[in-house]
């Protein structure tokens, strides 16, 4: 039997003039008791005592209710209504339902108030609760889209009211039957200012406590459902419990899941390289093949790696979409879409979605629910919301979200990602991101979280990656000269080494010290030089020879252009025989200096000069030495140190009058200070740096150097903050400095925001006019404000002069001035004391230098032995100057069934090329050997393109910017 309706109505006392103005700022605790207070007024056994559903009113006391009524308070209203409320409240014999906030205390108070006959079924009691939680954010969204309808009160009455009595009488059946027609109320009256589809996605993001078992039960009870993890910790998972995998595979197959991945570490891309981050999304995919089989994955991740180019990469492993949105610190474009084209540079793009997810599990964040889905019907063709938790639930909003959705889709549909991107693809257009508005935060992580040395420990890692492509392009040229039928996985466990190594470092909890860190890649680089040796030994092994008691060095450039190098010829050897390889030779310190031509990934062999033949010519040494007080000088220009500072005063070419760069070591306050000087009152960011000694180490006549040994000293105190050595030095026939410096003593160490607060290289040239860009996964790109990541140069250039400064792997760099630059060495935390920078000049294609300073000529002694025939060859060469090869890989196919074990082998040389400086180029790949088949492939290994083989090698067009992996089958 139906309950009286004793009570008039039922109202919320709300806190504001009017719905709009619900505030939206609340703590969590105040939001889900106002959140609450909404959805327990829809309760059934409410709606069975009330001739009217519920209302909300202002809650102040001259506008309390009059009659008798259900009043509900939450308690972020209490403050609005004054001391006498409650009394007021009993003289109308009204019921308060106060003191709450948790849904349960609700509940409870619901329950002593109005004691039931029979207990309602939890399923219905929470359709109700869902159904007041919706009503309220449909009436906000109402107001939102400046509509201002209401659903219509006379239905919704009528259906909520029946289903309340059929509830209370226990017919689940007909409650169900009302309630949905309540829900398409909603719906409806949604319809009225968005008529279109509109799509919620549930994404979860499993958290370090998540057990595997957990995870299994979560995709099994929850459909649709989004999943955002790594590979490394979805093999993790499915390592704890066995049968996570097939569960997986099943319901990404049926359409019930969709994952968000692509990195098996989640390593920082803006410090690291093309190819670490192609190994990266690799070793996910490989390891999620058996999960996804033919199914395309998403692209996201947690910690921070998004830059303008990835979205090329991300094509061409063929991953449906990708989530432009950082769930990490950091700066990245902040422009919300729900649909999005990402488009890179060279043109590649890729469905995305760059809306940033809703913390579905606190109230504070639902309470603005309204509000988000309001901001993506205005301004996306569908709107969406995604919704972002853990696999436990703590409160109620996502359920409600899910219950209503099975009655009607009031605010929007449930979808996977998947779904969701099918059905909005083509929405949108292009849109591409300036690299500049993109700033990595692991700096300030590792500096205040002590996890990892902030400058030296990512320029550590790049130079052991450089390293080890250096190893594998070397292996690249035995392969083309000598098929393999095995392959070597050496350089691919080292590989993975290092990327578990950086993976470790980036923890919120540091693995070990610093020391320890520095072990474990001492240990790495101790394989990577065996391996190095091993491979040098087989290539140098190829090279035909004759019999000798000559000694010698094979030099072997591993980079796929000529290079030069200068190899110091042991003093206890004979003179080298004369070849053309060899440019120049001079005698300094006892010892024989040669400069020497290598050709293009491949060697020159250089020995002792045989009997009856003539040697190679000294040079005769002439003019100025190269070094003398505080001048270097070489062919091209000359350096002037500082009497003051000890640093680079001026470089200046000869026959020219202008400064092409000054550079000094200081350090920076983190709020500038003020002295005076003569009476004048001078305010600086820096600290003075004054030049306390200096020595010649070497004069010439082929290799010159100047150490100075300076302080660093505070501007008002005197104090000395620190004392370093900087050594720069310089080759007769190079454009380049090297500049070494090594702090002997810090007695004042940097402490405070690392960007702020620092010791640096300050670099500073003359134009304040001058265009710098910098190296991002080996392209040259721009930047905005101050801050800014290179781990490859800075290159500054004006309309006469190009300057590049390489810091070999360290990545941090800020503008100070319109003509200043620094680079910064020391910050809280870092423990390293000896750093080094290449300066170079008048460079057309920088990356090239990048490449040569970290990946230098490999040196191997030789005895009884000398080439029968020519000691010098190319291997693998590229003919454009603005394409590199930023990976080169040797993959080896096993023999078939019944072929001959005495059959050539079939040995595949893969390349990574791109184009660094944004011109659009045909590159010609120019091999020893002409490969027997050739094709450009995608990271699945699928055909893009075939290309055609000539004798003069394999030609390939390459866009602005573009990335290609070029397959050579031998």
């Amino acid at each position: 039997m139906p309950l009286d309706r004793d009570y008039q109505e039922i109202t919320i006392l709300i806190p504001g003039y009017s719905i709009e103005d619900l505030p939206t700022d609340l703590n969590e605790r105040g939001a889900a008791s106002l959140l609450n207070a909404f959805a327990v007024a829809w309760h059934p056994q409410l709606l069975a005592r009330s001739t009217d559903i519920p209302q909300y009113r202002q809650a102040e006391s001259n506008d309390l209710p009059t009659g008798q009524q259900v009043v509900i308070v939450p308690e972020c209203s209490e403050d609005w209504l004054g001391h006498d409320w409650q009394d007021q409240l009993s003289d109308t014999l009204s019921v308060a339902l106060s003191g709450c906030s948790d849904r349960s205390e609700w509940l409870a108070a619901v329950d002593e108030k109005f004691p039931a006959e029979s207990e309602v079924p939890a399923d219905l009691l929470a359709a109700f609760l869902s159904l007041g939680v919706h009503h309220l954010v449909v009436s906000l969204l109402s107001r939102r889209m400046h509509h201002y309808v209401d659903p219509d009160t006379y239905l919704l009455k009528s259906e909520a009211q029946s289903a309340a009595d059929a509830a209370l009488v226990g017919d689940v059946d007909k409650a169900n039957d009302h309630l949905r027609r309540c829900f398409e109320c909603l719906q409806e009256c949604r319809e009225q200012f968005y008529p279109v589809d509109s799509y919620l996605v549930d994404m979860c993001l499993p958290s370090e406590q998540t057990t595997g078992d957990e995870l299994q039960t979560l995709i099994s009870d929850t459909a649709p459902l989004t999943l955002i993890c790594s590979g490394r910790e979805l093999q993790a998972h499915c390592e704890t419990s066995p049968s996570l995998q097939q569960v997986i595979a099943a319901a990404v197959q049926d359409g019930r899941l969709a994952l968000m991945t692509g990195h098996q570490y989640e390593l920082r891309t803006s410090l690291g390289s093309l190819s670490t981050l192609y190994s990266d999304i690799k070793s996910a995919l490989d390891g999620l093949r058996p999960i996804l089989k033919d199914t395309a994955p998403h692209w996201a991740r947690r910690r921070f790696g998004l830059t303008s180019s990835l979205p090329t990469i991300l094509s061409h492993f063929d991953f449906q979409s990708a989530l432009h949105v950082v769930l990490d610190d950091g700066l990245y474009p902040d422009r919300e879409f729900g649909q999005l084209q990402w488009q890179a540079p060279d043109g590649a793009t890729i469905p995305a979605v760059s809306r940033i997810p809703l913390a579905i599990d606190g109230a504070a964040s639902f309470l603005r629910f309204a509000d988000r889905l309001n901001e993506s019907m205005q301004e996306d063709t569908s709107a969406v919301m995604l919704l972002a938790r853990l696999p436990e639930l703590q409160t109620p909003w996502l359920n409600d979200l899910r219950i209503a959705a099975e009655f009607a889709p009031v605010l929007g549909r449930f979808v996977t990602i998947t779904d969701f991107i099918d059905h909005t693809n083509g929405q949108a257009s292009p849109t591409k991101f300036d690299e500049g508005e993109y700033l990595s935060p692991y700096l300030i992580q590792s500096s205040v979280l002590k996890t990892e040395a902030p400058i030296s420990s990512p320029a550590a890692l790049h130079q052991q990656r450089s390293v080890l492509e250096s190893v594998a392009a070397v292996d690249a040229l035995h392969a083309i000269l000598k098929p393999a039928r095995a392959q070597d996985a050496g350089t691919d466990h080292v590989e993975q080494q290092l990327n578990k190594e950086e993976a470790t470092r980036l923890a919120f909890e540091a693995d070990g010290d610093s020391a320890q860190q520095a072990e474990r890649l001492t240990a790495i680089a101790s394989q990577l030089k065996e391996l190095a040796d091993k491979t040098a030994d087989q290539l140098q092994n190829l090279i035909p020879r004759v019999e000798s008691t000559s000694k010698g060095i094979c030099l072997i450039n591993p980079l796929p252009w000529k290079r030069t190098a200068v190899v110091e010829w042991p003093g206890t050897y004979q003179l080298p025989a004369a070849s053309p390889s060899i440019e120049e030779a001079r005698e300094q310190n006892q010892a024989i200096q040669l400069q020497v031509n290598v050709p293009a990934g491949g060697f020159a062999w250089l020995t002792e000069c045989p009997q009856g033949e003539s040697p190679v010519t000294l040079a005769k040494t002439k003019g100025k030495p190269l070094a003398e007080d505080l001048v270097l000088r070489n062919q091209f220009f000359e350096v002037q140190l500082s009497e003051t500072t000890g640093g680079i005063a001026s470089v200046t070419f000869h026959n020219q009058r202008a400064n092409r760069v000054s550079q000094q070591v200081a350090f920076r306050y983190d709020n500038s200070k003020t002295f005076h000087v003569d009476g004048e009152e001078v305010t600086t960011s820096y600290a003075t740096t004054q030049l306390v000694s200096s020595r010649v180490t070497h004069a010439g006549p082929m290799m010159a150097a100047i150490e100075t040994t300076s302080q660093i000293t505070d501007v008002v105190t005197g104090e000395v903050r620190a004392t370093f050595r900087q050594t720069v030095s310089l080759h007769r026939n190079s454009s380049r400095l090297q500049v070494r410096i090594e702090f002997d003593d810090v007695p004042s160490e940097a402490v405070g925001n690392p960007w702020m607060t620092y010791y640096a290289a300050r670099f500073a040239w003359e134009d304040e006019s001058a265009s710098i860009t910098r190296g991002m996964l080996g392209q040259a790109r721009g930047f905005r404000g101050e801050r800014f990541e290179s781990p490859d140069y800075v290159e500054v250039t004006d309309a006469d002069s190009r300057l590049l400064i390489v810091p070999h792997g360290r990545p941090y760099h800020r503008r100070s001035g319109r003509r200043m630059l620094d680079s910064l060495l020391l910050v809280e935390g870092e423990c390293d004391r000896r750093f080094e920078f290449t300066l170079d000049f008048n460079q057309g294609f920088p990356m090239r230098v990048a490449s040569e300073v970290l990946s230098p000529i490999i040196q191997r002694s030789t005895e009884n032995a000398r080439p029968s025939n020519a000691d010098s060859a190319w291997i693998l060469g590229l003919s454009a100057k603005n394409v590199i090869a930023a990976r080169i890989r040797t993959e080896c196919a096993a023999a078939t069934a019944g072929e001959s074990s005495e059959s050539v082998p079939s040995t595949k040389v893969v390349l990574l090329l791109e184009e660094t400086e944004g011109r659009a180029t045909a590159c010609r790949v120019l091999t020893a050997r002409p490969p027997a088949a050739a094709r450009v492939r995608s990271g699945a290994r699928e055909t893009v393109q075939g290309l055609t083989v000539t004798d003069s090698g394999v030609v390939i067009d390459f866009a602005r910017f573009q990335i290609k992996e070029v397959e050579l089958t031998f």
